[in-house]
């Protein structure tokens, strides 16, 4: 087989992938993986290269019996096979906790099937790895088997949009398999298969690619060994956040002497209770950070006051300490961020986050907020934080809150053109941000080592021989306001001589140059984060001697009333044009049977960006 017909971009394909786990009669848990790759062309020789990660603090895992070998045609009678010796397997660590044993196949060519076999041993059997029955290349068959004794019982979760070929359960006993612990009780064994999997690749506009994987994950619930009190290990949300404020967290909460001194110095007496929240989010935003996200602190919310740079935690325990003192509610969010993936709600596990943001309640109005840096506005989440739902850390029953974006992308821009006597166009460009569309480009500004350099790439990049001028910026400084970038530049290479004719390029910033979606289906939402509203306008002056011949045609296309697309041109008086260009996306995320009609709207959205303008010589 030297090409797969079901998915002709494979580059190569699982052949089968098996995995089976138990516990051992010491009471260690034996996981074994074998599988095989075909490789189909030069693209598939990187699945030659491997690297097998695992948990080496303390020896709690290590990886025993490894063999892998490469087998090609040979010469038509038996197969050539070339297989790897014990030096040719290497350890290397990746930090003080985790370790890979790394190795490569020889030999590798397109044709070649590749065979790895390989056992890892963890010192508890609390931790049962997920199986993924789906990789970044087709599958064509995948198993898993899980040998597991009564007195140990594990949460399933089965998490995919495509359907078992196999699920199987059945009873083992000590006379099946003498090397596997019993207590005396048996056990179930769980078979589950997957065939004709198909693979799952990265695409543009995905949160985490994770949370589209079909896998099947395990946590272990309740242990309950003979002659002992069973013990519960998952237990529910609501056990998980009382434990939770118990900690570190309820001691970074207590009321300190320092906090009635930030709120004395930055609260005007009698200000009413939102002035009072802005002023302490602003403040607290503005203290030093190190960019780092948890939910844990990694420095005491005090020393953040001192000039001690803190993670997301720090900041955001101490804009809860300062907003209550100040006598407004308020209480940590738990998050998980895009990246990070979606919380599984059945697991109450606190290793899901990886962020914390800060809930504040003024009478009936609600207001989540992010003090991860000076660049955030007052009730607008950081982009990556827009994920489904948090874990409020507040008193009572344990609650979701929604991370549904209270902002969008804005941009509104306009762009003046202006010929002089030799062709060359001056021109003038002014974009108003809001929203997401401000906050990461005023993070950019104040990072920038060279700002005359990013201006240029940010915003002439796409003018044809685009010189910049110079530039002005104003609401750098402040979060909550619009940024108002201005670039002047000069061009001689807009203006494309024909003698009698002129051609020029419409130069639409935000432009759709390609469609992004490429494929013809897709198995998972479109996840643009938020809503997004561009809107540009270009004026074009006609060069001396000369008038416009030509307009774009109108284009005007929907997707029902969740995304809008207008472009439209008019002539002016002194015989040039003003285009104008909308494009609106009302919804952060559009399901898969959006795709098409998405795919499609994109599709006339770059044809309709990709136009010129003519200008025909008049006589004098």
């Amino acid at each position: 087989m030297r090409d797969f017909p079901a998915d002709t971009l494979a580059s190569a394909v699982y052949l089968a992938d098996h995995g089976e786990v138990y516990i051992t009669t010491d009471f260690k848990l034996r996981f074994t993986r074998h599988f095989r790759i075909k490789v189909l062309d030069e693209r598939g020789l990187e699945y030659g290269d491997f690297r097998i990660t695992y948990y080496s603090k303390d020896g709690a895992q290590r990886i025993h019996e490894i063999r892998a070998q490469t087998i090609n045609p040979g010469d038509g009678r038996r197969p050539d096979i070339k297989r790897l010796g014990r030096r040719d397997f290497r350890t290397e660590n990746i930090d003080d906790r985790y370790s890979s044993t790394v190795f490569t196949l020889p030999d590798v060519q397109p044709g070649s099937v590749l065979e790895v076999e390989y056992t890892m041993i963890s010192d508890t059997p609390f931790f049962l790895s997920d199986w993924a029955f789906q990789k970044e290349i087709p599958v064509m068959y995948s198993q898993f088997r899980a040998f597991l004794p009564n007195p140990l019982t594990y949460s399933r979760v089965f998490q995919a949009a495509l359907p078992l070929a196999v699920q199987d359960v059945s009873t083992y006993y000590a006379t099946d398999r003498r090397d596997i612990y019993l207590d005396g009780l048996g056990g179930q064994v769980y078979t589950w298969g997957m065939e004709d999997v198909p693979a799952l690749r990265d695409e543009p506009f995905v949160a985490a690619l994770d949370n589209h994987r079909s896998v099947m994950r395990f946590q272990l619930a309740r242990v309950a060994f003979a002659g002992s009190p069973a013990r519960t290990i998952l237990t529910d949300w609501n056990s998980l956040k009382e434990d939770v404020l118990k900690g570190d967290m309820g001691r970074h909460l207590r009321p300190r002497r320092e906090w009635r001194d930030v709120v004395r110095q930055v609260v005007p007496e009698g200000a009413a209770d939102e002035l009072k929240a802005r002023l302490l989010f602003r403040h607290v935003a503005d203290l030093p950070g190190n960019n780092r996200l948890s939910f844990v602190a990694d420095t005491d919310p005090e020393n953040v006051l001192t000039g001690t740079p803190g993670n997301s935690a720090s900041k955001a325990l101490l804009l809860v300490g300062l907003l209550r003192e100040a006598g407004l509610e308020a209480n940590p969010v738990l998050v998980s961020t895009r990246s990070n993936g979606l919380v599984r709600w059945e697991y109450p596990l606190i290793n899901q986050f990886n962020h914390m943001v800060v809930e504040l309640k003024i009478g009936n109005k609600d207001w989540l907020l992010d003090p991860l840096d000076a660049y955030q506005p007052f009730g607008v989440l950081s982009f990556q934080s827009l994920n489904d739902k948090g874990l409020a850390m507040a008193p009572g029953p344990y609650r979701l809150v929604s991370l549904e974006p209270t902002e969008g992308i804005r941009i509104r821009s306009q762009m003046n053109l202006a010929p002089d006597s030799t062709l060359g166009v001056t021109g003038t460009l002014q974009f108003l941000l809001d929203g997401y569309a401000a906050v990461g480009v005023r993070r950019t500004l104040k990072q920038a080592t060279d700002q005359d350099q990013y201006i240029h790439e940010q915003y002439l990049s796409d003018i044809p021989g685009a010189v910049r001028l110079s530039h002005s910026i104003t609401g750098l400084d402040h979060a909550d306001s619009t940024l108002m970038v201005m670039v002047d530049f000069r061009s001689d290479q807009l203006l494309q001589d024909a003698g009698d004719l002129l051609l020029m390029d419409v130069v639409l910033f935000n432009r759709v140059k390609a469609n992004p979606f490429l494929r013809p289906n897709r198995r998972f939402p479109v996840d643009f984060g938020t809503t997004q509203d561009y809107q540009f306008v270009l004026n074009v002056t006609p060069p001396a001697g000369f008038e416009l011949e030509t307009l774009p045609p109108p284009a005007r296309t929907s997707l029902r009333q969740d995304a809008q697309f207008l472009m439209q041109a008019v002539r002016t008086p002194d015989r040039g044009a003003v285009i104008s260009s909308q494009l609106r996306f009302r919804k952060p995320v559009y399901s898969t049977s959006d795709y098409a009609p998405l795919r499609e709207f994109y599709d006339r959205v770059a044809t309709a960006h990709q136009s010129q303008l003519l200008f025909k010589r008049v006589e004098p």
